[in-house]
């Protein structure tokens, strides 16, 4: 089965099978066993697939994405990006008024 993986900040890699896949988690220092449960070749805790592998990799089809107000434009929403930005950015603003709570990015 062909995967679509994105690794962050912006590449996407499209693997055509397990034993690129496993090449590619060797590679880039991922475990392998996280990356088989991000793709759903085996599950993860709870009997169900991982949505990222730390450090942000995701599956194309999970990336969640916004439109720009009055625009055409759409803009990806890599889980670990913007994990970062309400830590470094928003919650440390007086104009972004974010508690700690709304941190939380679960969908």
């Amino acid at each position: 089965m062909p995967w679509s993986i994105v690794e962050p900040p912006n590449v996407l890699h499209s693997v055509a099978d397990q034993t690129a896949l496993d090449a590619l988690a060797v590679e880039r220092g991922l475990l392998v066993k996280n990356v088989h449960q991000l793709c759903s070749i085996t599950m993860g805790p709870a009997g169900k697939p991982l949505d990222s592998v730390d450090p942000g990799w995701m599956l194309l089809q999970k990336i969640k994405w916004i439109k720009k107000d009055g625009d055409d434009e759409y803009i990806p929403v890599v889980q670990a990006a913007l994990d970062n930005f309400m830590e470094a950015v928003a919650g440390t603003r007086d104009d972004m008024p974010f508690s700690k709570r709304s941190f939380s990015t679960s969908y």
